[in-house]
């Protein structure tokens, strides 16, 4: 009885030692190849979406990104039979078409409709607890810095107030460009005029005079006063003598005189040119000028041209018009 015991202990091991073997291979084995056929379809099960390739392999050229819960479909078996391990998840290469495209994607992060698997990107207490941590540091760093900034903006504004509290008479000029304002001082001192340059075309600034640091201010003299501005130019213009005036351009972009010269009267404005009448060395004769006999102007008159101006680059084109003005 004991012989027989024996011998048939001896028989039994070897097929448990096969089976234990047997099983160990299949836990260590990838999702095997029925598993997918070509023509059916699979939903991607990755948060960040899933790569769809041009070659298989991970350093090929990615075509696009598939989306989360998105459906791909199958257009052949797969194509390795060594799994290939992805962020601890195994798989393989499978030629899919998603959205038109075709490519190659890991199967690892395809599953079927029914499949209630999750792919989910653990983050330990111990990060989550960093990441508030650096929120709340680089809050509170912003609340500090605009802090700052709000009292030097302050203090800037009270020493700009009190420096214009001796002036009067405020004159604004909007532009797609610049702001101006235009501030005459008491006591005839001349103008300060401003020049706030915009961001955008819409900015709308008060028509204060309080000056920044990236502002621009020009000192008119007392008989200077400003005619117009248009696009990047600020016109001026100044009484020399009787009749007579000085015209003045600036370039407020390159925040230089572009052009002088003496005019009688302005006719239109642009931000491309200017016209006007500007007088010549000619002297008028009663011929060229009826009205000097009848309104008998005493001095007589000058004869003036009309002239454009082009602002861009400061260039005169005299026309053959002329008129006749009183000298004084």
């Amino acid at each position: 009885m004991k012989a027989s015991i024996a011998l048939i202990v001896l028989l039994t091991i070897p097929f448990m030692d096969a089976t234990a073997h047997t099983k160990q291979v299949m836990d260590t084995t990838a999702p095997t190849k029925q598993n997918y056929t070509a023509g059916s379809t699979q939903y991607v099960n990755a948060r960040n979406g899933l790569s769809l390739r041009a070659r298989p392999a991970k350093n090929s050229h990615r075509i696009l990104v598939a989306r989360y819960g998105y459906p791909v479909i199958l257009l052949s078996t797969l194509l390795t039979n060594k799994p290939i391990t992805e962020r601890g998840i195994r798989g393989y290469w499978i030629k899919v078409e998603y959205q038109g495209k075709s490519g190659f994607m890991f199967s690892g992060y395809l599953i079927n409709q029914g499949d209630k698997k999750l792919v989910k990107r653990q983050i330990t207490s111990s990060k989550l607890a960093k990441i508030s941590t650096r929120k709340k540091t680089s809050r509170k760093k912003r609340v500090r810095k605009n802090r700052r900034r709000k009292r030097r903006l302050s203090k800037r504004q009270k020493i700009e107030a009190n420096r214009v509290s001796t002036q009067v008479n405020t004159k604004c000029y909007n532009t797609p460009k610049n702001y101006i304002i235009g501030q005459a001082q008491k006591n005839g001192a001349g103008t300060l005029v401003l020049v706030k340059y915009k961001s955008y075309t819409n900015d709308k600034i008060a028509c204060k005079y309080v000056k920044h640091d990236e502002d621009f201010v020009i000192r008119l003299g007392k008989t200077e006063n400003i005619h117009g501005a248009k696009g990047d130019f600020l016109i001026l213009n100044q009484a020399s003598s009787a009749g007579a005036r000085d015209l003045t351009v600036w370039n407020l972009a390159e925040r230089k005189i572009a052009y002088t010269g003496a005019y009688r009267k302005m006719i239109t404005m642009t931000p491309e040119h200017l016209v006007f009448w500007r007088a010549t060395k000619k002297v008028a004769s009663i011929d060229q000028c009826p009205s000097l006999s009848k309104q008998k102007w005493e001095g007589g008159a000058v004869m003036a041209t009309k002239v454009r101006l082009h602002l861009s680059d400061a260039k005169l084109n005299f026309s053959n018009e002329t008129r006749c003005f009183r000298k004084n």
